[in-house]
């Protein structure tokens, strides 16, 4: 299964997303740390006697902290930009093996209803001898062809149904989908995790890594935003050409608060973004909380139909073999044989689809304990 999602993971949309953003982020700290250097300027200015050309190199010796919090938002930034790629990464993974186990049961419906065709083929051809012997009556063949006519609308739709969650397989996953995909999760089961291990796992989940990385920046913009109320210090250099010729070194000292005291909103505004952002936190961390337990709980719901529906296909079989043989001896009616046929064959498809999605339910709770990104095993 991790070979056919490699494919997806390396060109989906929401994978080039990530690693653009993570790209960005990066060189939005090659920019913050810039911040730290020189900054030269070039102007030219009018004066009584004609231009001045005036090249000035101005460089920041103290900012109240605001160069040091940029860089560290910017560090932030890459961090969650690269725990937003591990999470696009977990919810692909978790929608290709969703997709996976859509088309394996449209698969699995169609070669049972292939079977059960047979099957009402097979009893048709059965009766009609029986009518012709005179044994049995033409409502009996008349019933037998019915029932397959049915039998044969279903499996042309079940035929489209099946095409249509290949073909929406293939786009999610970018690559052809070869029937031994198939058996991709065929084989022994590994242990479940248990429950309160998968609720662990939340807190060093990549959406609880997001959330709190907001929290890390909106702090930091509130140091940015306290900084602004500080004056600067800087080194410049200034050198005139031109009309006036003349060079200068020496301490510059500036302060600002912004229009109309703008700045002291900013804090105001900064404090309340961390608020906000704290908030985020304990509501993702509620919001994957019932995730994961809602996912543990479709495993377990999913592993309980596994067993009950093993038991109920074999009866059905046994039942089915004992019905045939009392119609022969004359002890079960026509109808009674047709609907058991039909009996037994939705709990053999019951069984199939309950296996299938415990396997694909297993699947995605590893995902889960392993949304850091890390390669999970084949199982």
């Amino acid at each position: 299964m991790d070979d056919f999602i490699a494919t997806a993971l390396a060109e989906d949309p929401s994978i080039e997303r990530a690693r653009s953003n993570i790209a960005a982020a990066e060189e939005g700290v090659t920019a913050a740390k810039w911040q730290f250097g020189p900054t030269p300027s070039l102007s030219r200015e009018p004066s009584s006697s004609g231009y001045v050309n005036v090249l000035r190199i101005q460089q920041p010796l103290y900012t109240g902290g605001a160069l040091e919090a940029g860089l560290r938002s910017a560090r932030m930034v890459v961090q969650g930009s690269q725990e937003e790629l591990a999470s696009a990464q977990m919810q692909l993974r978790i929608r290709l093996v969703t997709n996976w186990a859509d088309w394996v049961k449209s698969r699995q419906h169609v070669a049972s209803l292939q079977t059960l065709a047979n099957q009402h083929e097979e009893l048709l051809a059965m009766i009609q001898r029986r009518t012709d012997a005179g044994v049995g009556t033409v409502s009996d063949a008349a019933l037998a062809t019915s029932r397959l006519s049915a039998v044969q609308a279903e499996l042309a739709q079940a035929r489209l149904e099946e095409a249509l969650q290949r073909h929406q397989l293939q786009r999610l996953a970018r690559r052809p989908v070869e029937p031994p995909l198939a058996q991709a999760l065929d084989g022994t089961l590994p242990d479940a995790p248990e429950l309160a291990t998968i609720l662990d796992h939340i807190q060093t989940s990549p959406d609880m890594a997001i959330a709190r990385a907001s929290v890390d920046i909106a702090r930091e913009d509130l140091n940015k935003a306290k900084a602004s109320l500080l004056p600067t210090i800087s080194l410049r250099m200034e050198r005139q050409t031109g009309a006036v010729r003349d060079q200068s070194i020496g301490l510059v000292m500036q302060a600002s608060f912004g229009g109309g005291l703008a700045s002291f909103s900013s804090v105001n505004a900064a404090r309340h973004r961390i608020l906000a952002a704290e908030a985020a936190v304990s509501a993702t961390e509620q919001d994957l909380f019932n995730r994961y337990q809602l996912e543990y709980t479709r495993y377990a719901s999913a592993c309980a139909s596994a067993r009950s529906a093993v038991a109920t296909a074999e009866a059905s079989d046994v039942v089915l073999a004992s019905y045939r043989r009392q119609f022969a001896a004359g002890k079960r009616a026509w109808l009674d044989l047709l609907n058991m046929v039909r009996e037994s064959h939705s709990a053999r498809q019951s069984q199939h689809d309950a296996a299938i999605e415990q396997r694909a339910s297993l699947y995605r709770l590893n995902v889960l304990l392993q949304a850091t990104g890390t390669e999970l095993q084949a199982h």
